[in-house]
């Protein structure tokens, strides 16, 4: 018989790990003067687990749900990364400097991708 405390813990674990790395997107993309479909970012935001929103100076809002994001692949040229997202209501260009902020940008939006695969 599974223990009930075990699932619990996991949920709570995941969701604080969620919170962090919305709290690392913000940082990090805020701070490194990032673009989101050629406009810069202003704030990022937790609306559920598995969606958060984008918020851009132009004051358009891009809502992103990580349980429809499936694979995707950064590129970089000349010093620019770009993060292509589709989450199946749009696709996203998430435009920052390469570098180690970049990095964790990256891996921070695929966990979160990972993380909600399952709620599909």
């Amino acid at each position: 018989m599974s223990d009930p405390t075990a699932t619990a813990n996991s949920q709570y674990t995941e969701d604080q790990t969620n919170a962090t790395g919305v709290a690392s997107l913000r940082r990090e993309l805020i701070g490194a003067a990032a673009t989101l479909d050629g406009h810069p970012i202003t704030d990022v935001k937790s609306v559920s687990r598995c969606q958060m929103v984008f918020i851009t100076k132009s004051n358009a809002v891009v809502t992103v749900r990580w349980n429809k994001v499936g694979n995707f692949a950064a590129t970089v040229d000349h010093g620019s990364a770009t993060i292509t997202i589709d989450d199946g209501a749009g696709v996203h260009n998430f435009v920052l400097p390469e570098g180690d902020g970049f990095r964790r940008v990256n891996g921070t939006m695929g966990h979160l991708a990972d993380a909600c695969e399952s709620e599909k």
